[in-house]
């Protein structure tokens, strides 16, 4: 895996460190205290640097009783969560690889909750590297994944045990992809004689509960599927903060208190999610991380915890709200909504504006991506003044419009996003994303994607990589995938020339099956020919209506 640098100069980190401390101490990452509990947070980040282990160190230290995580197992205590990740690190310190070396990276395909939280921690107390992969995947993309980037150790929820075991590598002698498979959580499936993140954290109490932890392990950067944007997810590699100024960047848009409750309905093995995690940690806050969005389940924990953060997307956030009206509960302990990952219609936002909070507006919007990290926020408000903006660039971030000439744009042209800041991967930096413009005021606004990718439940699907599918399959001759994104619903239409029949719902079954759960098919539309262009091009004007 090669990995090259981002370009930010010196300077602008500096001032990015220097303004990032007033919302790090509003927010309570910098927290006073006394001698004591000053060098107990200095020694933490030293031995752990910025990472999830010394978050946990600082909050265990600070709030032992607070509930750190609710999930659907139960609660965890700052205290509890530390102990826990604690002795799952010493049970995977004390096991070997076949080769006979210490584990040195693990993959986990886990949802949200402390079956994917504890490994991700405990990874840090070793400075062991760790790719989190989208459940969702099927078993051709995990093989793919799981071939390009091999593990010692596997965590897979149980339920999608069976899934790991189809994605068994050839290159690996046909054995698991990876020296050790453990179980997250007995949600469903065959667990027997298998084990399991409870098993493991009950040796590390026990049998391996003497186990030395590295002194000063070294942070390895994060792997994190992207969401496709451009066609199959691929994975990026997301570097280790060296300060908390990159938090310092969000929290200066966000009205984020320690000790808030915040409610996660995106995913953490993606990039926002996997932020929104440190973040909670790092303020001291109560997360709360259902496995899967539930309108009902959500609206409940709302109104019980009184939660004060939510952190979704627009498609959730609809049902969310009509549950909380449809239910009359209140929500007047939120101070803010930040949605991401699509577009949020400007209805949904002054909806959610009126009835959440105290009506002066909670709505915040975060526009960046897995490879870029952060571009920018629109506070609250921004989107009072114009709810179809995405904010302004957040501190640190180098962002640019260009035009098609190559050449910046003038104060409101529309061009293509260039970004970089110090939190971008690794991997990549200055995608083509998007055509956008930016403002008198400063503000970007987002005009569309550079492809015909569409959103469902918060993921991205590309129409092409269903498209070519669908051309691997004997009965397909040619193929055309189309995607519609109307409000926060989109629909997919595939217009299919076939060598033999074959129906729509077993079309429709390969589909899930061999691309993801998000890519089923609205429409199958049989055509005899599919109307092209003189260089080959599908001409989606003259197809069919569906």
């Amino acid at each position: 895996m090669k990995y090259h640098g981002t370009y930010v100069s010196t300077r602008t980190q500096i001032d990015q460190l220097v303004r990032s401390l007033r919302p790090l101490r509003a927010a309570g990452v910098l927290r006073t205290g006394g001698w004591t509990e000053s060098m107990n947070r200095l020694g933490a980040v030293r031995r752990w640097g910025i990472s999830l282990a010394a978050l946990v160190e600082m909050g265990a230290a600070d709030f032992p009783g607070r509930v750190a995580l609710i999930d659907d197992a139960g609660t965890l205590s700052y205290a509890m969560l530390r102990k826990q990740a604690i002795a799952l690190a010493k049970s995977l310190r004390g096991r070997r690889t076949a080769e006979g070396r210490d584990l040195e990276s693990l993959t986990i395909v886990a949802c949200n909750g402390r079956g994917l939280i504890l490994p991700m921690i405990a990874a840090t107390y070793l400075g062991i590297g760790v790719k989190l992969l989208n459940p969702g995947c099927s078993a051709t993309q995990l093989r793919n994944t799981m071939g390009e980037y091999p593990s010692d150790a596997l965590f897979v929820d149980a339920e999608f045990a069976e899934l790991a075991e189809l994605a068994e590598l050839p290159e690996r002698g046909g054995a698991a992809p990876a020296d050790h498979t453990f179980l997250t959580a007995e949600w469903s499936g065959d667990t027997t004689g298998r084990a399991t993140l409870a098993s493991l954290i009950d040796e590390g109490r026990t049998t391996f509960r003497h186990v030395e932890l590295p002194a000063r392990p070294v942070q390895q950067p994060t792997v994190i599927m992207s969401s496709g944007t451009r066609g199959v997810p691929k994975a990026v590699v997301l570097p280790v903060p060296r300060t908390p100024k990159p938090l310092g960047g969000i929290l200066d848009a966000l009205p984020a208190r320690s000790g808030d409750v915040i409610q996660l309905h995106v995913s953490i093995f993606h990039a926002w999610g996997w932020c929104n995690l440190q973040l909670a940690l790092a303020t001291g806050s109560t997360l709360i991380a259902r496995r899967c969005f539930d309108p009902d389940t959500e609206a409940s924990d709302l109104a019980r915890y009184g939660v004060n953060g939510i952190i979704s997307a627009a498609v959730f956030l609809r049902d969310l709200l009509a549950t909380v009206d449809e239910r009359g509960l209140d929500a007047s302990e939120v101070r803010y909504v930040v949605t991401a990952g699509s577009t949020i219609p400007p209805t949904l936002v002054n909806a959610l504006n009126e009835r959440f909070g105290d009506g002066c507006g909670v709505v915040c919007n975060f526009y960046g991506s897995t490879e870029h990290g952060q571009i920018s926020i629109g506070r609250i408000e921004d989107l009072l003044d114009d709810p179809t903006t995405a904010g302004r660039p957040v501190m640190g971030v180098r962002l640019a419009i260009i035009g098609e000439d190559g050449a910046p744009v003038p104060q409101g042209g529309t061009g293509t996003i260039y970004s970089s800041n110090s939190m971008t991967s690794l991997g990549f930096l200055s995608d083509k994303d998007s055509a956008d413009v930016i403002d008198e005021a400063g503000r970007l606004y987002v005009c569309g994607r550079a492809d015909d990718m569409v959103i469902r439940g918060g993921e991205n699907v590309h129409p092409r990589t269903i498209e070519e599918f669908l051309l691997t399959l004997p009965e397909v001759r040619d193929a055309f995938v189309i995607g519609h994104q109307e409000d926060i619903v989109a629909t997919l239409d595939a217009y299919v020339v076939l060598n033999a029949e074959i129906s729509d719902d077993a079309i429709n079954e390969l589909v899930l099956t061999n691309v993801n759960e998000f890519s089923g098919l609205n429409h199958i539309v049989r055509v005899g020919a599919l109307p092209r262009n003189e260089s080959g091009k599908v001409v989606p004007r003259l197809l069919p209506q569906t």
